[in-house]
């Protein structure tokens, strides 16, 4: 009698532990890294495999990141893989005069897709504890998402992109169609707004040039341009 009560006790327990779980981690919610077991719980209820395999299938937020070095900015943080980025463009900008660009000079290109960035600049625009990604780390998000074919569609945002092009946004990186710009004399030229977006790497390819990855309408590339261009840029946690 006292062993089946003591059965009975604990399997209430567990339920109430399992009631109290659910409440939280509302299926219908962005997921906090801690629901269960330290990642979120799939739509099923249970936890994604601990396999090596890259089978998250769901948006791991893991907290808010604020940048208050000139403009207030705040950057949602998720976790992709083993890596912790961003989860929009940087809109850094310590207002001089190729610190950061709104494409076409237009303020609500910024609020959209971020700033766009020289090398140079973007080598330095990251906040403390967080850094321009190398090329390496750009390579192992790419195929933590599966590859070229894969990965343009689980990393586009599910808006923003020209002729049906939006993505999945899988991980909640929510990549964007910001466009690139270069210097044209004295003037900077703008192109590709709304079909393609590029980000800058830390990783050079030689004196004058260094790698961007570049997202199109169904393509993932690896570009090496000169690092005069000005392209988006994504920070990875240290």
């Amino acid at each position: 009698m006292v062993l089946r009560f003591f059965i009975f006790a604990v399997a209430f327990l567990v339920s109430c532990t399992s009631e109290e779980r659910d409440s939280v981690c509302d299926e219908k919610s962005i997921y906090y890294n801690g629901c269960v077991g330290g990642v979120s719980p799939s739509s099923s209820g249970t936890v994604p495999s601990s396999s090596s395999e890259p089978t998250q299938t769901e948006i791991i937020l893991v907290g808010t990141v604020t940048d208050s070095r000139t403009v207030i900015e705040r950057y949602d943080a998720i976790k992709i893989g083993e890596q912790i980025w961003i989860a929009s463009n940087l809109n850094y900008t310590d207002f001089s005069y190729s610190s950061g660009k709104c494409y076409a000079e237009a303020d609500a290109n910024c609020v959209s897709y971020g700033r766009l960035y020289n090398w140079a600049n973007a080598k330095t625009a990251c906040f403390d504890g967080w850094h321009l990604p190398s090329d390496d780390e750009w390579n192992t998000l790419i195929n933590f998402a599966g590859g070229d074919s894969d990965a343009v569609r689980k990393l586009k945002a599910v808006y923003g992109w020209s002729g049906g092009g939006s993505g999945l946004d899988t991980y909640g990186f929510a990549a964007l169609p910001g466009g690139y710009a270069f210097p044209n004399g004295n003037q900077i030229g703008y192109t590709g707004a709304g079909g393609t977006g590029c980000w800058w790497t830390d990783t050079e390819y030689s004196t004058s040039r260094a790698y961007y990855w570049k997202i199109t309408g169904y393509k993932v590339d690896r570009i090496d341009a000169d690092k005069s261009e000005f392209c988006s840029v994504r920070c990875v946690k240290d």
